[in-house]
């Protein structure tokens, strides 16, 4: 579609949307303009955050980390006590803390 026909359909001036193209490759562009140009194609945006990875491994990245955490408090405080736990065993405690962790609510507290 050129210029002209874009500026007619969204009630704009032709140079008006140069500068909104000029704004797009600036990556300066207003989410307000780009529904109004949006509107005038027929179309709606849709504003999308996309994660860098699978939501699952986010998920159980932050449980396991969050379960560490917790395992390592009290795996401190039976070191302090000459208890403390096998490595096998931590390993088994934190993955067991973390399937807790994913069922329920707080984990990202």
């Amino acid at each position: 579609m050129s210029t002209r026909e874009l500026a007619r359909r969204a009630d704009l001036s032709a140079a008006r949307i140069s500068q909104i193209e000029k704004a797009e490759r600036d990556r300066s562009l207003t989410l307000a303009n780009l529904e109004r140009i949006a509107d005038a194609l027929g179309c709606r945006v849709e504003y999308v955050l996309v994660p860098h990875q699978p939501l699952d491994d986010i998920v159980w990245q932050q449980a396991r980390q969050k379960a560490a955490e917790e395992v390592a408090s009290v795996d401190h405080t039976m070191a302090l006590e000459d208890q403390r736990p096998e490595v096998e065993s931590t390993r088994q405690r934190i993955d067991e803390l973390a399937r807790q962790l994913v069922d329920k609510r707080g984990l990202w507290s």
